[in-house]
């Protein structure tokens, strides 16, 4: 519908294959207008049942700044009470850290999620950075569509940041892209040489969730603190090191919006014309993945057998912690009318 006049015509469809072959996946619906004149919406309608539906039409918004990120998933009651530490703890160093590393904006989509979460939510949506979606998925259940239409979610997220950034992260809460040899991904960004480039792949890092600090590390670590704000950052900072993740394989990515047609939720699968991905040396960046040990098919060892090939990420704790600290205490501040933040207590003894 353009000018309130009805245009009609033919659709192509063009199905996303994810890797899953469920009931239901991704499509493009291509159709073609005379104009881009003020288009409001296209009511899709099946020709032999008569069957319509109507969807709306947005436009890319203008420039609104460098880089953003979308939450690779919806936020849903279900998946995130259980977590340890709070979700929203975790939330909180996660937007706090997201906004050290110089992003301007986040998309977050949401499945019931609950008041206390919201309150935090909306904190944060107060001054623009922070975006909110209500995630009305029609299916019920996670059999028979991806992760509850993660693939989806991508797809709408990454278009919606056409034309109003440069450039568009996607991955998940309990991950981050951190930057080694600069303060900041925009830094990181600028200094990259590109070649008909669509995006970047990051390779993935686990810091495992059952591998907590020893007192002697909390000693040296935290010897100005005497308690610390309880988020993954500052509780899991051993990575695995002897795990070595390919690209493809639990991999995220920067992509540039207006370059890339189709994604996979681990890696690039189509590009604009002769463009292609870059993958970035893990010297440059990795994907920090805060989660349990994941064993290999066939291992049969205790986790407490795999924790000799670990390492504390040291230029992480001086470029990136120590930043990362006074910003979630501010935060924790600022919002103590609506949360309270919780803090465990740095073991000095020897």
């Amino acid at each position: 519908m353009v000018n309130d006049k009805l245009y009609e015509g033919e659709i192509k469809l063009n199905i996303v294959k994810d890797g899953y072959d469920l009931e239901y996946t991704l499509a493009f619906v291509h159709c073609t207008f005379p104009k881009r004149m003020n288009m409001k919406g296209i009511i899709l309608t099946n020709k032999w049942t008569g069957m319509f539906t109507e969807v709306p039409v947005t436009w890319p918004e203008k420039k609104q700044g460098y880089l953003a990120l979308c939450l690779g998933g919806p936020l849903r009651i279900e998946a995130e009470s259980k977590s340890y530490p709070s979700t929203e703890m975790t939330m909180i160093s996660f937007l706090e850290m997201q906004k050290l590393l110089g992003v301007n904006k986040v998309f977050f989509y949401g499945m019931q999620v609950p008041n206390v979460t919201m309150n935090i939510i909306d904190h944060y949506r107060k001054d623009g950075f922070l975006d909110y979606t209500e995630w009305n998925f029609p299916i019920g259940d996670n059999e028979r569509f991806r992760y509850f239409g993660q693939n989806l979610l991508i797809h709408d997220c990454i278009f919606r940041t056409r034309g109003a950034f440069t450039f568009t992260m996607v991955f998940d809460l309990d991950e981050s892209i951190i930057p080694h040899k600069h303060t900041t991904l925009v830094e990181m960004l600028q200094t990259r040489k590109e070649n008909k480039t669509s995006g970047f792949a990051v390779r993935n890092t686990f810091f495992h969730t059952h591998w907590h600090l020893t007192s002697q590390e909390q000693k040296r670590i935290y010897k100005d603190y005497t308690k610390v704000p309880e988020i993954p950052e500052a509780i899991y900072l051993h990575e695995d090191v002897q795990r070595k993740w390919k690209y493809g394989q639990r991999s995220k990515y920067i992509v540039h919006p207006e370059r890339v047609r189709k994604m996979r939720i681990h890696n690039f699968q189509q590009s604009i014309w002769d463009h292609h991905e870059q993958v970035l040396p893990l010297d440059i960046a990795q994907l920090h993945h805060h989660r349990p040990f994941v064993h290999r098919k066939g291992d049969k060892g205790t986790r407490g057998k795999q924790f000799k090939y670990t390492k504390i990420d040291e230029y992480f704790v001086q470029t990136h912690l120590s930043r990362l600290l006074p910003a979630v205490e501010q935060t924790c501040q600022n919002i103590k009318s609506i949360y309270g933040c919780k803090y465990f207590e740095v073991k000095h003894d020897t």
